[in-house]
């Protein structure tokens, strides 16, 4: 109600969510003269099952349209407008990453050590176990679905919608299941130093240089890419305050 708090359950409840993360990492370290070498890598699983519709329960908001107050709207089950989200109720994301190094502390001098290294990052694209995902191609201005075989009742959606000749699977325009081509140029060198000036004791100037990548945000992915039609189709009705309700 306006200018009243809620009345009920959450409109997003229940929210069943469930996440996995998988991760195993070994490093390998090497000794040599003024060198030691330290190699080694990271992967990871990720798996989330998360309810895929907020918004189930629908929303129904009393303004102040009908009776100039928002109570009196309620008690005479006046309402402004309503909304409810339907559809798909799980989604099923995966996505996997690994990471790969090597790096060598270099003792140059006994003033002077060097810190040189490379990272190799790769994350896969979220994708939807079976395949429910969808995402707009400006190109050929059309919906791209992942696999359009494992969305119920996709047929008779897309026709009373007339969307039927807008939609493609992501096959028929070359793109990958997830729909997000991969990234295979994630290098990430890194370079420091430790010097002390004139062998002081007391004084130790460092810097170092690196370049860093940042996994992929997998809840956006998955209510924007996972969450909107045709997987879910959400709809809102508004009434008319001149209209009469008698």
């Amino acid at each position: 109600m306006l200018n009243y708090y809620s009345i009920g359950d959450s409109p997003n409840s229940p929210a069943p969510a469930f996440t996995t993360e998988i991760q195993f990492g070994d490093k390998v370290t090497w000794v040599k003269s003024r060198h030691v070498v330290k190699f080694g890598g990271d992967p990871a699983r990720v798996r989330i099952n998360m309810n895929n519709v907020s918004n189930t329960r629908g929303t129904f908001a009393f303004q102040d349209r009908w009776t100039n107050h928002p109570v009196g709207d309620v008690l005479l089950g006046l309402l402004n407008s309503t909304s409810r989200s339907y559809g798909q109720q799980m989604t099923y994301l995966r996505n996997q990453s690994v990471g790969a190094f090597l790096s060598d502390y270099w003792k140059v001098s006994r003033s002077l050590t060097l810190n040189l290294g490379l990272r190799y990052e790769f994350t896969s694209p979220a994708r939807e176990k079976y395949g429910r995902m969808a995402n707009f191609i400006p190109g050929p201005n059309l919906i791209a679905l992942s696999n359009p075989h494992n969305i119920e009742g996709l047929d008779g959606l897309l026709q009373s919608t007339g969307l039927a000749a807008r939609t493609a699977s992501a096959s028929d325009l070359g793109l990958p299941a997830p729909l997000v081509r991969s990234d295979y140029n994630n290098f990430a060198p890194r370079l420091g130093f430790a010097w002390r000036p004139g062998e002081s004791s007391r004084l130790v100037v460092r810097g170092g240089y690196g370049i860093f990548y940042y996994g992929i945000t997998l809840l956006p992915v998955r209510s924007r890419l996972m969450g909107a039609f045709p997987m879910v189709v959400s709809q809102t009705h508004t009434a008319s305050p001149t209209a009469s309700t008698w």
